[in-house]
């Protein structure tokens, strides 16, 4: 599905670079961060998985600091052709 999904993104956005993040509906309960750690752990391998190793876009992007943001607080940082982007786990300030 996830390969699908990115075909039909380059077949539309040929020329943009698309940079994941979570949202409100990203949970198994809606608006609420999870609150165990084990639900933590596998939301974040889950998801670090299908944002960063089946997405094509970051082969060419530098991550930054992956590991000791993403995998305990959701967000990451990401060089692209000089600029900064910083994408944001929206649901730790809920």
């Amino acid at each position: 599905m996830t390969e699908l999904f990115h075909h039909y993104l380059r077949k539309t956005f040929p020329d943009t670079i698309f940079l994941p993040t979570f949202g409100n509906n990203d949970v198994e309960y809606h608006y609420n961060y999870p609150t165990l750690s084990s639900d933590i752990n596998t939301l974040y391998s889950f998801t670090g998985d299908l944002f960063f190793n089946q997405n094509p876009d970051f082969s060419s992007t530098e991550l930054l600091e992956l590991d000791s943001t993403f995998m305990t607080g959701g967000y990451y940082v990401v060089k692209v052709d000089g600029i900064i982007f910083i994408s944001l786990n929206t649901l730790m300030f809920d």
